[in-house]
């Protein structure tokens, strides 16, 4: 039987703690579950990332730009 490797997926916990500042700059952070492809956790990182609202519908991705994201200690943009 060959190890398949995989990514883990990642789930947010619980609600995340989001600051507004005033120029339509959100800071989200909080912590993130890692789970296997078979659906078993792995690890719990925190995470953190800086988005900015380009105005519009705020329920549609194109109405957001994501300025940089981290879990744990890497930059992942």
């Amino acid at each position: 039987m060959d190890n398949i490797p995989s990514e883990p997926n990642l789930r947010i916990q619980k609600e995340p703690d989001v600051k507004v500042d005033s120029d339509n700059t959100y800071h989200i952070s909080g912590t993130v579950e890692g789970f296997t492809s078979f659906n078993a956790p792995v690890t719990i990182e925190h995470f953190s990332e800086t988005l900015r609202y380009m105005g519009g519908n705020p329920n549609e991705q194109a109405s957001w730009e994501c300025m940089e994201i981290y879990v744990g200690k890497k930059k992942l943009k």
